[in-house]
């Protein structure tokens, strides 16, 4: 079976140039599996996700980019091509205003927020 037709059977739909294929809808977003090297459609998962972090390699800057060109092994998940780390920057040394005073109220919100669940 071709991988048209395997998309069209569960009600997938393919660009014409064959390289991008809409999986549906999943919570008023549109699902997108981009078409890799190896000819397979890759659509956004964890686990593919984590293959394409585990294969970034960081730029003269030090971030980490993926080459959207970059395949697995047979057998392993595919990585998906618009994966990107985001970056966030907290102070590492205490909160001080200009005068180099603590701002302990600051402190305690900084610190609540870089514990909570969210942020892990």
């Amino acid at each position: 079976m071709s991988v048209t037709s395997a998309f069209k059977r569960h009600n997938q739909v393919e660009s014409p140039s064959g390289n991008l294929a809409c999986s549906g809808c999943n919570h008023n977003r549109v699902i997108l599996a981009f078409r890799n090297a190896n000819g397979a459609f890759v659509a956004p998962t964890p686990e593919t996700m984590t293959s394409a972090v585990s294969r970034m390699e960081p730029d003269a800057s030090g971030v980490l980019q993926l080459d959207p060109t970059v395949t697995a092994p047979a057998g392993q998940p595919q990585p998906y091509p618009l994966t990107y780390v985001e970056y966030a920057m907290v102070p590492a040394e205490p909160l001080v205003d200009a005068t180099c005073t603590a701002r302990p109220d600051s402190q305690a919100r900084r610190n609540a927020r870089a514990t909570s669940p969210t942020n892990t």
